[in-house]
């Protein structure tokens, strides 16, 4: 058995499907099915049941399932080790939340960036947990960092929220404000429950996940929206609504594998974050 092997097992059995398994993989549909085929012939059982539409894991792969996830860690872990014996060139992925990655991360890196000529950066712009594990990103910014004991975990630094909104709605009596809310998605977040308290029995006349649409919203005037400071304060007709006494934070954290920290360039990178939120105006 190859690790190649081991590669076609977990993609199939995560996705379910040859087609959905060969997009992942880059391979035509066939070839997947070829593969699993040899396979099945190499450890000599049944993996998977071929159904019309997909094909289902039978309980020997289950049970194969946790140590091919174990083998995939180590090979993962190896492609990660061998980059970090080069130099500062090559690929640096970052995946961190929109606002975030227009309003600080892009503008600072703009500023650094002139001294490492042969690194290529790559922003994800998502507010979704990459798994770092599996190399989807190397380094990640979040406001709610994933419990995993594996990766390395950094502070940096508090955002402040405040309530913003036109003139015309800081004029306004308190009751009669319209509100710009959190999605469904996004409303198990502390801070969007925190708002809700804030909204009571109010209208909201927008519900988003997206903090640029809310401030994009909030200058048009639909509405008070809860933004970053550092977001709100800079757009114009935007007020900071100081007389509804409401303020919150919230910890920004920069994730990283700590064995991706061995790449020369991800390590240059982690640095270079690291000093342009110490150096942000944020709270």
């Amino acid at each position: 058995m190859q690790w190649d092997d081991i590669r076609y097992f977990l993609a199939l059995y995560r996705s379910g499907t040859l087609s959905a398994a060969a997009r992942d993989l880059g391979v035509e549909h066939s070839t997947v099915s070829r593969r699993i085929g040899q396979l099945e012939t190499s450890v000599r059982l049944k993996l998977f049941k071929r159904l019309p539409r997909s094909w289902v894991a039978t309980p020997q792969a289950l049970a194969l399932y946790d140590q091919a996830c174990a083998l995939e860690e180590k090979a993962l872990g190896l492609a990660r080790t061998a980059a970090g014996l080069d130099d500062l060139t090559g690929r640096v992925r970052v995946s961190v939340p929109p606002m975030l990655a227009s309003h600080v991360l892009v503008p600072g890196l703009h500023k650094v960036m002139a001294r490492y000529p042969n690194l290529a950066l790559e922003i994800q712009a998502s507010t979704e947990l990459s798994n770092l594990n599996r190399n989807e990103a190397d380094i990640a910014i979040r406001l709610v960092p994933p419990a995993m004991s594996e990766l390395m975990t950094r502070s940096l630094g508090k955002i402040e929220y405040k309530l913003f909104g036109t003139a015309e709605w800081g004029a306004c009596p308190t009751t009669d404000l319209h509100y710009i809310g959190f999605d469904e998605l996004s409303r198990a977040q502390s801070l969007a429950q925190a708002l809700e308290k804030i909204i009571g029995q109010n209208r909201v006349v927008m519900r988003t996940g997206d903090f640029l649409s809310m401030a994009r919203a909030a200058q048009l005037g639909w509405g008070v929206a809860l933004l970053p400071r550092f977001l709100g304060s800079t757009i114009p007709q935007l007020l900071e609504l100081t007389g509804l006494g409401f303020r919150t934070t919230r910890e920004a954290s920069l994730l990283v594998h700590r064995d991706v920290l061995l790449h020369p360039g991800v390590r240059a990178i982690t640095n270079e974050i690291v000093d342009i939120f110490q150096n942000s105006d944020l709270g």
